[in-house]
């Protein structure tokens, strides 16, 4: 079990300790150090490619977005274009009925008014 424990650290002084320690742990600093170094430009170059995908799937949501708009926009003019011409008919069926039948008009159009009229009043 004493294999396993790790010793307090202890700095290095350069004028007791051996050479070889001193210069060992200078390789591994320098080593951590380029190591580091390129860890940096790794994730660097790899934040840089993330933007570049995520930039080119942004474009391509608008374009799908901006198309859908369009077609959505399109089915609504139809609709609202077929819904005007609807009504128009009817307007004219209306008053046709009305040129034909005055008097009939005239009561519905009365008993029409006093329905709402009670209707509202509660």
């Amino acid at each position: 079990m004493s294999e396993n424990v790790i010793p307090p650290f202890q700095p290095i002084d350069e004028a007791t300790s051996s050479p070889s320690i001193v210069d060992r742990a200078n390789q591994l600093k320098m080593a951590a150090a380029e190591r580091g170094q390129v860890l940096r430009e790794s994730v660097a170059t790899q934040a840089d490619e993330f933007k570049s995908v995520a930039g080119e799937k942004v474009g391509e949501f608008k374009k799908v977005a901006s198309k859908q708009t369009a077609q959505v926009k399109e089915t609504t003019n139809v609709q609202l274009e077929a819904t005007k011409e609807k009504l128009e008919v009817k307007k004219k069926e209306i008053e046709a009925y009305i040129e034909e039948n005055p008097k009939r008009a005239a009561i519905i159009a009365l008993g029409t008014g006093l329905v709402l009229g009670f209707i509202l009043r509660r």
